[in-house]
């Protein structure tokens, strides 16, 4: 996931090289300009949403784990229901 946000927010850094004297459609122009936004945006929420579930899942574990065993497991996919909520 963290990837594929952070393909998203190069590809609109090489939206942000593009103006009126690169571009050859001029009709195209406001929908390369919201496409830059919803590319960053998007990007930005895939990249740090991913890192930030990664982070509280071990979070989980180590907090989990005080009282000197592991009283509730953690699944794979349990961090990623939040993130599925953006």
């Amino acid at each position: 996931m963290a990837v594929v946000g952070c393909i998203a927010v190069y590809l609109g850094v090489f939206l942000l090289g593009l103006d009126h004297a690169t571009n050859p459609i001029p009709a195209h122009f406001p929908t390369l300009c919201t496409a830059k936004v919803y590319l960053f945006a998007g990007g930005f929420s895939l990249a740090f949403g991913s890192i930030f579930a990664k982070t509280y899942r071990i979070h989980k574990i180590f907090i989990g784990s005080r009282g000197g065993f592991v009283k509730k497991k953690v699944g794979t996919m349990d961090p990623f229901i939040g993130l599925s909520d953006l």
